[in-house]
């Protein structure tokens, strides 16, 4: 892992940065906040593949892969001083898999794996918050949006998609709704579900607003 530097200006306290923009996923952020040039901090090298990585205050956030050779499974999230790379705390992410997504909302960290589990550890010290089972397979990758957090998920008795709302601060289920699975993409007040079609639900309590589905041709 490679950690490089901006001229930009730093992250204000609680703000996420990831991949594909916020922990919303919307693909925004501030022009300073991105733009180099950039140099190299520092280098920290793990036995297998690092996701996922979050920016959030004065620390690197990541998703480690367990060395496959071992044969356990399963991944952990940790976090890493955004100055030297030093690891401040490491918690463990158990799944099927080698790999759990992970994003946040400023004050926890959300890890979901791919058989389900949503898991929310702190920020500050790595302490775990809750457990949620949402479903039986992921489909996409966790967003964060106000006080929820939601998942895509599919239903393993009825191969339907779902979009399922968790409270972040103690992982009640809010709400569930079927949509179009895939990626998820939080807007204002309303969430949109990416998949075979694309499902707009109101993000408050999950409520239909519209959805429009491709044409299907014959041969």
């Amino acid at each position: 892992m490679v950690a490089l530097a901006c001229t930009g200006a730093a992250p204000a306290s609680g703000d996420v940065l990831a991949y594909r923009g916020d922990g919303g996923r919307n693909a925004e952020m501030p022009d300073d906040l991105v733009f180099g040039p950039l140099r190299q901090v520092w280098t920290r090298t793990f036995p297998s593949y690092v996701n996922s990585p979050l920016l959030i205050g004065d620390k690197v956030i990541v998703n480690l892969s367990r060395d496959s050779s071992s044969g356990a499974g399963g991944s952990d999230v940790a976090a890493l001083d955004v100055a030297t790379g030093r690891e401040l705390w490491r918690q463990p992410t158990p799944g099927m898999y080698f790999s759990a997504h992970i994003t946040s909302d400023g004050q926890s960290v959300f890890s979901l794996s791919a058989s389900g589990a949503l898991r929310a550890f702190a920020v500050a010290d790595g302490a775990p918050r809750w457990e949620h089972q949402v479903g039986d397979q992921v489909t996409g990758l966790p967003v964060t949006a106000g006080q929820l957090v939601l998942a895509p998920v599919q239903n393993a008795t009825n191969s339907k998609s779902e979009v399922v709302a968790v409270r972040a601060t103690d992982g009640q289920e809010v709400w569930r709704r079927t949509a179009a699975g895939g990626r998820l993409l939080v807007e204002g007040d309303r969430v949109f579900a990416t998949g075979c079609g694309i499902d707009a639900l109101r993000l408050a309590d999950g409520q239909p607003l519209w959805q429009a589905r491709p044409p299907l041709f014959d041969d």
